[in-house]
């Protein structure tokens, strides 16, 4: 009789109700926690990008050290792009100051384009930076590519320091870049970037 009753229990297994609490408990993890594990992925793409703007600046600094000036043009806008060629473009030009190159920025499907217009060829605009940061070298103090513009697009608008709905475009002074934080989370993250200014 007891050998019976042992046995019923054994085959007996989960009811209904067990499995169902299993699953409400599953579904509240990992709605809870699946949003923070994206968000932080996104978080992670910034820093690298922020990082890579910082090392930009660093040898910016260096080209400066070396030459006097910033590589290029001031009050036009560049595209960071590695792969370019051109001998004078400033992405070239800081190849040997960049351990590995002139960085590419981490790649999002969710990334917006940087496109400002050059403050040289009043009207016309650089080709959309995708995947790659914007560098503009500016006027300071009344002399010509002695201050910067850095520029790129971050996914988590905490992380920005300007909004890009401000225009950017006709500026060719550094004082008239001013950098600001994001007042609210309505904030359009789409507009949202982060600026290194010198």
């Amino acid at each position: 009789m007891k050998n019976t009753s042992l046995k019923n229990t054994l085959n007996r297994g989960f009811t209904l109700i067990e499995l169902m609490i299993v699953i409400v408990i599953l579904g509240v993890l990992m709605g809870t926690i699946l949003p923070r594990l994206t968000g932080a992925q996104a978080r992670a793409r910034d820093i690298g990008r922020i990082a890579d703007l910082n090392a930009i600046s660093q040898a910016l600094e260096t080209y400066f050290d070396d030459f006097g000036k910033y590589p290029g043009v001031s009050g036009t806008a560049y595209c960071m792009d590695p792969t370019i060629e051109t001998a004078n473009h400033p992405a070239k030009l800081l190849e040997g100051y960049l351990k590995g190159g002139v960085p590419t920025a981490p790649s999002t499907k969710q990334m917006t384009e940087l496109t400002v217009t050059s403050a040289t060829e009043a009207g016309s605009e650089v080709p959309p930076c995708k995947g790659t940061y914007l560098y503009a070298p500016l006027k300071n103090r009344g002399l010509n590519a002695n201050g910067y513009v850095l520029l790129t697009d971050v996914e988590v608008w905490q992380n920005a320091n300007v909004d890009l709905t401000t225009s950017l475009a006709g500026k060719t002074e550094v004082k008239d870049f001013v950098t600001k934080g994001l007042a609210s989370e309505t904030a359009n993250s789409r507009a949202s970037a982060y600026m290194v200014v010198n």
